[in-house]
């Protein structure tokens, strides 16, 4: 009964899109499209072709698109032509990490004595998770600290796989602008 549906609202998606005119986002973009070169489902492979050729014929509308391991992507979503960018989003600067424990230290309302605790390789979801935990169970941002376990730290292979292929596919840091070194990222975070 659904059997074919998945793209026929890709179809008039990418149409609506088309008419209209403007910026088309994509999140998490891994989740529709088919993981590698050996995909074997052929919903995705279908959607893969239309969104391919949609792509193709672009040149009045900006596509932004992220995945959360945009190496597992079928090289021909991200090669060049296609793609004009590779952004890849590592993690913050010390700036960016102090701006977000300022952020949610104000929103969770804490205590200003509360000292940060260590935050290497912590994202701002991290940092936020920290804050929360602290107001809601009243204490230290130190003792939240340790229920928090930081995204890096729970698959630390993969993110250094990850880092790895940005800094090979020539991927642009969204922090600085330049291209992405993994060298540069330790620095960063």
């Amino acid at each position: 009964k659904w059997l074919g549906d998945t793209d026929k609202a890709l179809y008039w998606m990418l149409k609506t899109v088309s008419q209209i005119g403007g910026i088309f986002g994509i999140d998490e973009s891994q989740r529709f499209l088919p993981q590698g070169n050996n995909s074997e489902n052929g919903t995705e492979n279908r959607v893969l072709g239309t969104l391919l050729t949609w792509l193709n014929d672009q040149n009045t509308n900006l596509v932004l698109s992220a995945a959360n391991n945009v190496s597992q992507l079928p090289d021909e979503v991200t090669r060049s032509g296609r793609v004009d960018a590779l952004i890849f989003v590592g993690f913050p600067s010390r700036e960016a990490k102090d701006a977000a424990w300022q952020l949610y230290r104000t929103r969770h309302e804490l205590p200003e004595d509360y000292k940060n605790p260590d935050d290497d390789r912590w994202t701002p979801a991290d940092i936020q998770s920290c804050c929360r935990l602290s107001e809601m169970q009243g204490v230290t941002l130190e003792r939240a600290a340790r229920w928090v376990i930081p995204s890096y730290h729970k698959n630390p292979e993969q993110m250094d796989a990850l880092m790895q292929w940005a800094s090979k596919a020539g991927c642009i840091c969204a922090e600085t602008g330049e291209p992405f070194s993994v060298a540069a990222s330790h620095s960063i975070g």
